[in-house]
């Protein structure tokens, strides 16, 4: 492979070198044919030019005349055009107050509609808050919320609860009143699906003290036999009957029917008692919610209660509030059209004045074009007076120029012909030279290929025997492991004797079981075995298909090559020609595409130039008293007489310190800037803007830092009120925790409270009044739950964890903070992290991982109720399983009837 990269190499050198060779010959050969084809023209320009001298004299008195003609016709465009700038102008003016009218109605427009979405979100804001008021039950009972929210077992109680009697009936606002007190109590009675269930509920209320609630069991209406309130007559006065003014579900139609069947509906106090007689034992209702009951009892008053405690008021505002929101809804739709149709108006101003803007432009540069026109036009009428002197003069030098144009060209079309004989002699040994070249390749990819494969094989075989190597020890450290894992099973095994008989009657169903397997396996094995034949055909089909493939993709990767190289070189002649091209155009407005090289006149430029720094130098000179005047311009005038008749060759590098010096002129001039006046406009128009945006930011900033002031008033007395209820209760849990001593929490810097530090100062019994840093662990974290139960008192949370708090604490300090924890149970949930008994006795739940097999974790969860818990539930539930649940001690090993793995399992969960 060195052998054949080396003559490969060497091949590569050959070709570079005929390329080289080539691309001389062939740059050669390009050059002498563009001075061939730049004589044949300069021969036709010459030609052409005698042909044109004639008529140019011609058509320069014809255009002085017409010269004439158009610098009046100018004069009149001018004027014409200066007047339609004028209302150009105008028209750019009512385009700006047109614009100015229309933003002040967008603003207007967009006020309007920031009100209505500030009405809407009000509406849906105060919404939302009654819809969380209903769905919370606020307003019920204790007992009622708690059945409601599903006691202490939602997943139990909820399905057999419909909800309360006041959640499944609507009433119009009017009579809201009448029937909460014609219902009372019953109105917060919970509905039940199932009445099994009454039992377990009465009974939770009871045992958790969570209040009472009223139950209506729907399997108990049947028992009840109702008269219609059609078989009685209303009585004169009464509005009507009451249950017609309710609109219950279905559900508790019967249920509000049995209430309030025989309910009078009367509009005051004094209808009732005159009418009572009459209802023979039926209750009557007023509209204000007094009530006459059929025993003759009347029930009336005021409270000082909310309005929004009563749940079917709240029910009657929520829709009220919705048709609300959906009025706003409505109107905020009509206002966005109206700021839509606003904007349109403002977005067609500003198209307006735009297009002033851009007319007022046009005409502009229509006058500042007009002008230039005139003055060219003029500098044209001088320009003709001097061409037709000096075309008399170019005539005579044109003939003699033609005649050495044309002796040029055949000396150059001989050498042209000795070049292209040299050049295709380089074409055909580089041909040779390439075709060897690429025979070398191609014998050199394939013993690169070879060698690369043997590489990966060394490769496969080092890895494999380098992972055997480290594999080995591992193995060794599994088999010691396994073997003491061996003694450890061969000690379990005595107590697994016991289970062996239960196992072995399982055993047999399974074997049953897998005979069937076998038998179902047999089928199966003898498909996968043709499938692994086909599959081997595959393989063998796929490998050769994937050699074939190498081949293709090497020979595609050489030709890629090949043509990315000749892409290169192409796309940046191309890039480099291009960049040219559009340089000469920005430059020199010349088109190389249209370009063609004229000698004559850059002969005839230069003459022109060398005239003016001779008349220039002979002003300079007439100045001086040391020279003569006359004789330099005499030496001017026989260097004219030169040139015309035998012009000498372009010297160029005079020319190009000639074009640099033009440049530099024009450079300095600078361009016309025509938007000079649309530019001062602007401009002027974004510093009023930036100056009206330094004003809003100035009054935001003044504005903002008056919110900030009072908010770090408010803040400071929030945080000073809050600071001294904990420490208050900071000094009285550090005397319950530590049995005395005193503690207090002090400010580092009272000035600035909300920036400053907390100092922690304690002093337990016995000890002098220190930093909390200068105690011992022990104390230190008796002195920390102290601060967070003391935080806990004025704010509490509803779940806390810690983790190993009562790690460093002994025996009494641990019966104090376990006392500490029941205290705030029933306000908050707590994750405890600990290794201690105590602690963990006290838990309501465990959970742990435990590891019974080495390298396979379990997770264990312990949940623990008392026995009279466990039986009262089992009682509620059906009397299913008499067995109580352990109590904590048993389930640590205390109880003689649990197993000594479950022993072991809570020991590693503790």
């Amino acid at each position: 492979a060195a052998a054949l990269s080396h003559e490969r190499e060497n091949a590569e050198t050959r070709v570079q070198q005929n390329s080289t060779e080539a691309a001389r010959q062939e740059s050669k050969l390009s050059s002498l044919r563009m001075e061939l084809a730049a004589s044949m023209q300069q021969r036709e320009a010459a030609e052409a030019r005698l042909a044109m001298l004639a008529g140019e004299i011609n058509q320069l008195e014809f255009a002085f005349a017409r010269a004439n003609e158009q610098v009046a016709s100018t004069q009149n465009e001018l004027n014409t055009a200066l007047r339609t700038l004028d209302e150009k102008t105008a028209a750019m003016t009512a385009a700006e107050g047109a614009i100015r009218t229309a933003q002040q109605h967008l603003v207007e427009r967009a006020a309007e509609l920031r009100e209505g979405q500030r009405q809407l979100a009000d509406r849906e804001s105060r919404l939302e808050v009654l819809r969380a008021l209903n769905a919370g039950g606020e307003g019920l009972e204790k007992g009622t919320q708690a059945v409601i929210n599903g006691l202490d077992n939602p997943d139990f109680f909820k399905p057999a609860i419909h909800g309360a009697l006041v959640q499944c009936i609507n009433v119009p606002p009017e009579y809201v009143a009448a029937v909460e007190a014609a219902l009372g109590s019953n109105i917060e009675a919970i509905v039940m699906k199932d009445t099994m269930v009454a039992e377990s509920v009465v009974k939770t209320l009871t045992q958790n003290k969570l209040g009472k609630a009223a139950l209506a069991l729907r399997e108990l209406e049947g028992v009840f036999i109702h008269e219609r309130n059609e078989k009685m007559q209303l009585p004169e006065g009464a509005i009507d009957w009451l249950i017609n003014k309710i609109t219950p579900q279905p559900e508790v139609a019967r249920l509000v029917e049995r209430i309030i069947n025989h309910t009078a509906l009367v509009p005051d106090i004094a209808t009732a008692l005159r009418i009572f007689p009459l209802m023979r034992g039926s209750a009557i209702v007023t509209l204000a919610g007094e009530v006459i009951t059929g025993h003759g009892i009347l029930h009336g008053g005021a409270t000082t209660a909310s309005a929004n405690s009563s749940i079917l008021a709240r029910k009657n505002q929520i829709a009220a509030l919705e048709a609300e929101a959906a009025a706003l809804g409505d109107s905020l739709a009509l206002l966005l059209t109206r700021h839509e149709a606003a904007l349109a108006a403002v977005e067609s101003a500003q198209a307006a004045l735009h297009d002033a803007r851009e007319e007022k432009q046009t005409t502009t540069v229509q006058v500042s074009t007009l002008r230039n026109h005139l003055q060219l036009i003029e500098r044209e009428q001088q320009d003709a007076g001097r061409k037709t002197q000096s075309l008399d003069s170019e005539k005579q030098g044109a003939e003699a120029r033609l005649a050495e144009a044309a002796a040029r060209i055949a000396a150059q079309e001989a050498e042209v012909q000795l070049a292209m004989g040299r050049f295709e002699v380089l074409i055909s040994q580089r041909a040779e030279l390439q075709r060897d070249l690429e025979t070398l390749r191609a014998q050199e990819n394939e013993i690169s290929a070879e060698l690369n494969d043997l590489k990966v094989k060394v490769a496969t075989e080092r890895q494999r025997h380098t992972l055997l190597h480290h594999q080995r020890q591992p193995m060794e450290e599994r088999i010691d492991e396994l073997r003491q894992l061996m003694e450890e099973r061969r000690n379990d095994i005595t107590s697994y004797q016991d289970r062996g008989a239960a196992l072995q009657a399982e055993s047999a169903g399974i074997v049953e079981s897998v005979e069937r397997l076998r038998a179902s396996t047999t089928g199966a094995e003898e498909i996968v075995g043709a499938l692994q034949a086909e599959r081997s055909a595959l393989h063998s089909h796929s490998e050769e298909t994937a050699e074939r493939l190498r081949l293709v993709r090497r020979e595609q990767s050489h030709v890629v090559e090949q043509r990315g190289a000749v892409e290169v070189r192409g796309t940046q002649l191309e890039l480099k020609a291009a960049s040219l091209a559009d340089h000469i155009q920005k430059r020199y407005q010349v088109d190389l595409r249209e370009f063609a090289p004229d000698s004559y006149a850059l002969a005839a430029c230069l003459k022109e130039i060398g005239k003016r720094v001779r008349k220039f130098e002979a002003q300079t000179a007439e100045g001086a008293e040391s020279q003569p005047p006359a004789e330099p311009v005499e030496a001017a005038d026989a260097g004219d007489a030169s040139v015309d008749e035998t012009p000498a060759p372009a010297d160029w590098t005079r020319i190009e310190s000639l074009v640099q010096e033009l440049d530099t002129r024009l450079s300095g001039i600078g361009p016309v800037n025509l938007d000079a006046i649309a530019e001062f406009e602007e401009l002027e128009q974004r510093n009023n803007f930036l100056e009206q945006q330094i004003t809003d930011t100035t009054n935001a900033k003044e504005e903002l830092l008056g919110v900030i002031d009072r908010i770090n008033k408010t803040t400071r007395t929030l945080f000073a009120e809050t600071f001294e209820k904990i420490r208050v209760n900071f000094q009285e849990m550090f005397k319950e925790l530590f049995g005395g001593g005193q503690a207090n929490l002090l400010l580092t810097d009272e000035a600035d409270p909300l920036e400053c530090g907390i100092e922690i100062i304690a002093k337990p019994p016995g000890k002098q009044l220190q930093s909390i840093s200068l105690l011992s662990g022990g104390e230190r974290t008796m002195t920390a739950v102290a601060l967070l139960f003391s935080i806990y008192m004025v704010k509490p949370s509803p779940f806390c964890v810690l983790d190993e708090m009562d790690a460093p604490l002994d025996e009494s300090n641990i019966n104090r903070f376990i006392k500490i924890l029941d205290r705030f149970v029933s306000q908050s949930q707590f994750v405890v992290i600990s290794h201690n008994k105590r602690t963990i006795a006290r838990a309501d739940a465990l959970y742990g991982v435990t590891m019974e097999e080495h390298g396979v974790s379990k997770l264990v969860g312990v949940k623990f109720r008392s026995r009279d818990e466990a039986h009262q539930s089992y009682d509620i539930l059906g009397n299913e399983n008499q067995t109580p649940t352990p109590s904590i001690a048993e389930s640590f090993g205390k109880s003689p009837n649990l197993h000594s793995e479950d022993r072991q399992t809570a020991g590693e969960v503790a």
